[in-house]
């Protein structure tokens, strides 16, 4: 699988494993489908392959109750590191990759990093 450099430039530094890597371009792939899909089986479909692809990271978070605080616990908890979750989203955003699902999940954070990042993106649309 063909990663960004800007996302992969990001694990590099953290020290992300394969595994960790795959687990979190999986995951905002999966849930943007997910979100932007407007049937209901499809839905429940991107989740499951998430769920099914990494056992070993387990959560219970469906597409419409995902917001800035939950996927960032998520990601603390399987990546189990010190990083900035605005910064991954924006990293996310910037290669367009899942932008839309990055720009939400910025959106419903109150933590200033968050704010920063989203702000940024409103800036970005307007030039």
């Amino acid at each position: 699988m063909v990663k960004p450099l800007m996302f992969m430039r990001w694990c590099e530094y953290y020290g992300l494993s394969d595994r960790e890597t795959d687990f979190v371009s999986f995951f905002m792939m999966n849930f943007s489908a997910a979100r932007s899909g407007n049937q209901p089986k499809l839905k429940d479909q991107f989740v499951e392959i998430q769920k099914k692809s990494f056992p070993e990271y387990p959560f219970d978070i469906s597409p419409e109750e995902l917001d800035y605080n939950k996927f960032e616990e998520l990601m603390k908890r399987v990546l189990n590191i010190h990083f900035d979750t605005a910064e991954l989203l924006y990293s996310f955003y910037l290669q367009k990759l899942c932008a839309p699902l990055a720009e939400y999940i910025l959106s419903t954070g109150d933590a200033e990093p968050a704010r920063i990042y989203y702000e940024l993106i409103q800036k970005d649309k307007v030039r």
